[in-house]
């Protein structure tokens, strides 16, 4: 009887653990996980431009360094010629501009303002759920601007044919 009970156990173990890790469907893990982007054709290089930025492996919190050791040349290609603005909720309402040297300096040295930034938009676009990284586009003249969630507003402008980021806008508020 003995015998009967460790391999009723032992069967169950492994029941179990075949349940377990049985791959589930994107319905079962969440309904906010986001399997699938729909990004319109005219857009694309804005979803490139938030796929480069992207950090190699996730992480449960913000690390700057973390951020990808991006080729400096393809990284401003994405960004206007003049540099892009950027504001910070947090920050009150001053808005800084930032050149292309500055963001090539900043870049280079992983550290400043211009650097965190976009360290920080990539880890939030990083996070496939529609709370951090859901797009949302919104037609602005000859431009486009990108909602990533609630956290982020990206301004894209045509310039030599191309869209090119020409403002980052941080709208979360921390803290509250």
């Amino acid at each position: 009887m003995r015998a009967f009970h460790c391999n009723a156990a032992a069967a169950l173990w492994v029941a179990l653990a075949v349940i377990w890790a049985a791959p589930t469907t994107a319905e079962e893990q969440s309904p906010y996980l986001i399997t699938a982007r729909q990004i319109p054709p005219a857009y694309k290089v804005t979803a490139e431009f938030l796929d480069y930025l992207k950090p190699a492996k996730e992480a449960s919190g913000f690390q700057a360094a973390a951020a990808p050791q991006w080729d400096i040349a393809r990284l401003l290609s994405f960004i206007s010629t003049d540099g892009f603005a950027a504001s910070d909720v947090n920050r009150g309402r001053n808005v800084a501009k930032y050149s292309p040297q500055q963001i090539r300096s900043a870049v280079t040295a992983r550290k400043g303002t211009p650097f965190q930034m976009l360290a920080h938009v990539g880890h939030i676009y990083a996070q496939p759920y529609k709370q951090y990284s859901e797009l949302r586009f919104e037609l602005q003249g000859d431009g486009v601007v990108v909602h990533v969630a609630d956290w982020y507003r990206l301004t894209f402008a045509q310039q030599g044919g191309r869209l090119k980021l020409t403002r980052v806008d941080y709208l979360m508020r921390e803290g509250h």
